[in-house]
């Protein structure tokens, strides 16, 4: 009788922990995409600016 409850109690933590996986990766992915960005962006303009 208390199987099927364990069961979906389980399918739910499954699926909130992937879930919650996903959207770190999301921000993580788009907070490391800016910082690059950003990054190349500075190198992009300081190599221009060294340019004579």
């Amino acid at each position: 009788m208390s199987e099927p409850i364990t069961q979906s109690k389980y399918q739910i933590f499954v699926t909130f922990t992937k879930s919650v996986k996903l959207e770190v990766v999301m921000v993580w992915r788009k907070k490391v995409t800016s910082l690059a960005d950003r990054t190349f962006r500075e190198f992009v303009k300081e190599r221009c600016a060294k340019k004579p």
